[in-house]
């Protein structure tokens, strides 16, 4: 008669007949350990002979790389739809350890992965690209919160690769600057002008094109004495008396009359300039918008 319970050699505990594995060399057709020691038992050996375990494996693997490689395929052929919802509900429920997994594994091979992204991108320069320009167009405002959220977690580390690089790079750096501000000089005067009226906390507003838009109303000369000089941006109303950086505040003027103008107001130093002339008079105070002294439009 076949005994339905058994003691294991190793815990010493009577168990269920199923908890221990079959074997034909024994008498009662069953190993002498149970499931739960025997399992131990393999999980502390492979704790133990870990690197030997993994070397083995390598050699089979490369032994029979062809067999392993064709058994899988079929394996996967045939169970397909279960591997598949496997690795779904796995995935779902261990999101960060596999998480932490990965960014381990990238850890350790972190030159792998450098060397292959280089190939890859060499390889599919064009395809890349096209993709990265349709990504950015369809994700423009995920990609906004994302380099947002980024800068403020790492902020202190940004602010730390620019001091560096600027370190190592100051000389080209100043060299482009100066090479900038030489062919974009109105555009950084625009810049410098905005940041010292907003320093008054006044309104600032100008931009290139509303500037560009001034000199062509006025033909590229200067609105007080009408010659074709170099033109600088002229505050109707001064800065230093509440006069905005606006389109309709700003005029086209000469060196000579924007330094000579100074602080003083329009209608007391225009008036007394041998170049007065009533009809230019009419001209500045109806394109700002004056009507009896007045300005009639929002400044803007």
């Amino acid at each position: 008669m076949i005994a339905n319970t058994k003691t294991c050699c190793n815990c010493k505990i009577e168990k269920d007949i199923n908890m221990f594995n079959k074997a034909i060399a024994n008498k009662d057709g069953r190993n002498g350990t149970c499931k739960i020691c025997r399992a131990k038992y393999k999980k502390e050996y492979r704790q133990i002979n870990k690197i030997e375990i993994a070397e083995k494996k390598k050699e089979f693997y490369n032994d029979n790389k062809e067999i392993i490689s064709e058994k899988s395929k079929k394996s996967y052929i045939k169970n397909r739809v279960s591997i598949l919802e496997y690795q779904s509900n796995y995935s779902k429920e261990n999101k960060k350890l596999i998480a932490i997994r990965r960014k381990k594994y990238y850890e350790i091979n972190k030159d792998i992965f450098a060397e292959k992204s280089k190939i890859h991108y060499k390889n599919n320069k064009v395809i890349l690209a096209e993709k990265g320009v349709i990504y950015r167009k369809n994700n423009k405002v995920s990609i906004a919160i994302r380099r947002k959220n980024n800068r403020e977690i790492n902020k202190e580390l940004i602010n730390e690769r620019k001091r560096n690089w600027y370190q190592l790079n100051k000389e080209t750096v100043i060299k482009s600057v100066d090479k900038y501000r030489g062919s974009h000089k109105t555009q950084c005067n625009i810049v410098s002008e905005r940041y010292r009226t907003r320093k008054k906390l006044l309104l600032s507003t100008l931009t290139f094109r509303q500037w560009e838009d001034i000199k062509k109303h006025f033909n590229n000369r200067c609105a007080y004495c009408n010659k074709e000089l170099p033109l600088a941006q002229e505050h109707f109303i001064p800065l230093s008396k509440g006069g905005e950086y606006t389109a309709k505040n700003v005029i086209p003027s000469c060196k000579s009359c924007n330094s000579s103008k100074g602080n003083r107001e329009f209608g007391i130093w225009f008036v007394k300039q041998k170049f007065y002339s009533k009809i230019r008079e009419k001209i500045i105070l109806k394109f700002l918008g004056y009507n009896n002294e007045t300005q009639q439009l929002k400044i803007i």
